[in-house]
C-alpha cells in the first residue's frame, strides 16, 4: 500500500473514504480528458470503437483501477482509443505525455483554489473552523491523487505512459509478439510492483517531493499576500 494512503487509513476514521473517492475520481478525470482533448485535437481516434471526445467523467474510469487506487493508492484510469497510426513520432510523444500533464495541471489548478480560500480566511480572522478544515483536507487529497497519478504513470511500466514514450522513441520498429505479450501484462506487473514496494520508492518518494515544494511555494504565495498571516496561523502544518 501507499505510504501515504497507508498513514490516512491508519490514522483516520472510515469517513476518510469519502475523500478519497473523489480525489481520485477527479485526478482520472482529468488525466483522461487530456489525453482525449488531444486525440481530438489530433483527429486520431479509434472510429473501430467509436471513440470520441467527452466530459463525461465515468468514460475514464477503469473499475479495476479506480478501486485499486483507492484502497492500496495507486491505480489507472481509462483512456479513449486511438490510432496511433495517423500519428507522427513527435505527435505520438505528446499524446503519451497529455494524461501525466494534465494531472499536474489538475494538482496545480486545485493548489491555487486552496490558496486563495487560505488567503480569505486568514483575511477573514478565521484560525480553526471544521468546514474549512474539512474543504482544505479534500483539496489536499485531490493535489496528491493528481501528482501520485502523475509520478506513476511516467513510470516505464509497460503499458503506461512512461514505457509508451520510451517504446516510441527507441524500439518502436521492432515491436514483435514478445513484446506484445509483455504489455498485455503491464497492469499485472504494476500490481506487483505495487505490492512489492517498488512503487513507492520510484513513484511515491518523487512525488512526495513535487508535493513538498508545490506546497512550499502556496505557503510563501499565502504568506506574501497576507503580510506573514499564513506562518503564525493555526493553518500552517505543525
Amino acid at each position: 500500500m501507499s505510504q501515504y494512503f497507508g498513514i490516512l487509513y491508519t490514522l483516520s476514521d472510515w469517513t476518510t473514504i469519502l475523500y478519497i473517492i473523489p480525489s481520485v475520481f477527479i485526478a482520472f478525470w482529468a488525466h483522461g480528458i487530456m489525453h482525449a482533448y488531444l486525440a481530438r485535437r489530433y483527429n486520431c481516434f479509434d472510429k473501430t470503437e467509436n471513440a470520441s471526445f467527452t466530459f463525461n467523467p465515468l468514460k475514464y474510469i477503469d473499475i479495476i483501477g479506480f478501486v485499486f487506487m483507492c484502497v492500496v493508492g495507486y491505480g489507472w484510469c481509462k483512456t479513449a482509443p486511438v490510432d496511433m497510426r495517423k500519428l507522427k513520432k513527435g505527435q505520438k510523444i505528446k499524446l503519451y505525455l497529455a494524461g501525466p500533464v494534465g494531472n499536474i495541471i489538475a494538482a496545480a489548478v486545485m493548489l491555487v483554489i486552496q490558496a486563495v480560500l487560505l488567503v480569505i480566511a486568514l483575511n477573514a480572522g478565521i484560525q480553526t473552523n471544521a468546514v474549512v478544515d474539512a474543504v482544505l483536507f479534500f483539496m489536499n487529497m485531490v493535489i496528491w491523487a493528481n501528482i501520485i497519478m502523475f509520478a506513476t504513470h511516467i513510470l516505464p511500466v509497460p503499458g503506461f505512459n512512461g514505457y509508451n514514450i520510451l517504446k516510441t522513441l527507441f524500439f518502436e520498429n521492432r515491436y514483435n509478439k514478445y513484446v506484445e505479450k509483455i504489455e498485455n501484462s503491464g497492469k499485472l506487473i504494476f500490481v506487483v510492483l505495487a505490492v512489492i514496494g517498488g512503487l513507492y520508492y520510484c513513484a511515491e518518494i518523487p512525488a512526495m517531493y513535487i508535493y513538498k515544494y508545490m506546497t512550499a511555494a502556496e505557503e510563501w504565495l499565502v504568506d506574501f499576500v497576507t503580510g506573514g498571516l499564513y506562518s503564525g496561523s493555526s493553518w500552517t502544518p505543525k
